[in-house]
């Protein structure tokens, strides 16, 4: 068969897949438009599915793999080549270099946001308990100031006269 026609299969194919994609998902919205119809305690928005939660958790494994295995494989053409070197090469192969070791810092960085988040939401929580632990605090403070000043009127007033 010729380009042409693979082409038209191919599109042919997309654009039914991605009809039918956003039928599944027009069905998966309106039933759960109905459920909150009839319980309100059902949200409106339908949880996520695995896929799109084992996405949400490992995109940035996957965009490397794939990063990295895409410029490996482009850069082992170009360096495997037995034509003669020139500029163009020399531009690819510095390229695909350049592609693999920017997956890798783009990956650290991802995963030193990720860290750095984490650190911070667990400092927001130490930051919550101690605002709580200081509001008690200086309750008890208040009190045991009241305390101190009725023990101080008392012995004020229990002090015996002094002796001339």
């Amino acid at each position: 068969m010729s380009t042409a026609v693979w082409l038209s299969l191919i599109t042919l194919a997309v654009t039914s897949a991605v009809a039918l994609i956003i039928a599944a998902m027009h069905r998966k919205q309106m039933r759960q438009i109905e459920l909150h119809r009839v319980d309100e305690s059902v949200p409106l928005v339908p949880p996520p599915n695995a896929f799109t939660k084992f996405l949400q958790r490992n995109f940035r494994h996957i965009n490397l793999a794939v990063n990295a295995a895409l410029n490996i494989a482009f850069l082992a053409e170009h360096v495997r080549s037995t034509t003669p070197l020139t500029k163009g090469e020399v531009v690819a192969i510095a390229f695909f270099m350049n592609g693999v070791f920017l997956s890798l810092v783009l990956y650290m960085l991802s995963w030193t946001i990720e860290m750095t988040s984490k650190a911070i939401d667990g400092c927001r929580g130490v930051i919550d308990i101690l605002s709580d632990q200081i509001g008690q605090i200086i309750d008890v403070l208040k009190n045991q100031t009241g305390v101190v000043g009725d023990l101080a009127e008392r012995v004020g007033k229990d002090k015996p006269q002094k002796k001339r």
